[in-house]
């Protein structure tokens, strides 16, 4: 389980050509957890803003991606994004195939939004 509930996000990082996501998140008893999302696929974010508070990061299905984004797809998909398909099944058996998952970071301020990553690595420390 994902402990970040009322943390501030304090930077993130997104490397398109190294496919990660690092999201560097602090609690108010000063512990540093970072977020590491592995062979990213794509990301949505929105709402970025000084002070942002995460209320939750959690997985969900790739079915509910598809259900979830249904206008975000229908309005990219001619500009190849997240890749070229023809129907929302072909790219979902494409997620599956290549064993992405489905992340949501949910906010109680500021930036929200979701991730498709293969994986994703948690790291505590205390900051002194």
């Amino acid at each position: 389980m994902i402990s970040v509930h009322d943390n501030e996000i304090t930077s993130y990082e997104v490397n398109l050509k190294k496919k990660y996501i690092k999201m560097f998140t602090q609690s108010s008893d000063n512990t540093e957890t970072n977020l590491i999302f592995n062979n990213v696929f794509a990301h949505y974010f929105e709402s970025e803003l000084l002070g942002s508070v995460i209320l939750d990061v959690f997985e969900e299905t790739l079915e509910n991606f598809i259900e979830y984004n249904e206008s975000l797809l229908n309005k990219m998909k001619n500009s190849g994004w997240p890749i070229m398909y023809d129907t929302v099944e072909e790219l979902l058996n494409e997620l599956k195939s290549k064993n992405y998952n489905y992340y949501i970071v949910s906010s109680s301020y500021g930036l929200n939004g979701w991730i498709l990553a293969q994986n994703l690595n948690v790291q505590n420390q205390l900051i002194e």
